[in-house]
């Protein structure tokens, strides 16, 4: 659903209230405010079934230590490193350390090799040990991304059924505005209706993979 459709039903369920009551800035903001919940929902229940996936590849250099991780990074999913040649089939799954965990004092740490495990510090990744050797695109980081605000003739990436969340989360945002408790009681409700469909949508996405239950029959004779 592009933005311009959904702020037409936002108004439209507002009593068909015009620019001057609910401006297109104000009603912009609300929806991408409840985009971003929505996607963050979304990536909670989702399991094995990678919600806004991206994979972003960067270069190793030689004697760094530090990687500063993408900027729309939301939900790290996983770090493979090729400390060889990126072009060869030697990548390695990095282990994340919780450096509160670790007994050696990472201050004194001047080995030169292949690190085995990665640390994350706010927004960056470091690895154990300085890199030894220089490998063109040796880094590849599996994430989720932050959702994209929508503007101009942008479209949501939320399955079209869901859209009825970023809509009815700007009718509540402007029922508390203008203190309507009849509103704020009625798009509260269907708020969390919507968010109980994303939660279904998202966690039934794999079938196939849900957990067997085994049911053992009773002797009724």
């Amino acid at each position: 659903m592009t933005l311009t459709n959904i702020l037409s039903k936002i108004r439209y369920l507002l009593g068909d209230i015009s620019t001057n009551n609910y401006s297109d800035v104000n009603a912009t903001r609300a929806v991408n405010d409840y985009y971003n919940n929505a996607i963050s929902i979304a990536l909670k229940e989702s399991g094995s079934w990678e919600v806004q996936g991206e994979v972003a590849t960067t270069n190793l250099v030689a004697d760094q230590q530090e990687y500063v991780c993408p900027t729309d990074l939301l939900d790290l999913k996983r770090i493979e490193v090729n400390f060889e040649d990126a072009d060869e089939d030697t990548w390695s799954i990095m282990k994340i350390k919780d450096m509160s965990n670790m007994s050696t004092v990472l201050s004194n740490q001047t080995t030169s090799a292949d690190s085995s495990y990665v640390r994350l510090y706010d927004n960056s990744i470091f690895f154990e040990n300085p890199i030894e050797t220089s490998v063109t695109k040796g880094l590849k980081i599996y994430y989720s991304v932050e959702a994209t605000a929508l503007s101009g003739a942008g479209v949501s990436n939320l399955p079209e059924h869901l859209n009825s969340y970023l809509i009815h989360g700007a009718c509540l945002d402007y029922s508390i505005r203008i203190t309507d408790e009849k509103g704020i009681n009625i798009y509260r409700t269907l708020l969390q209706e919507d968010e109980a469909r994303i939660i279904l949508h998202y966690t039934s996405k794999l079938p196939a993979v849900k957990t067997r239950i085994s049911v053992s029959s009773e002797d009724y004779n």
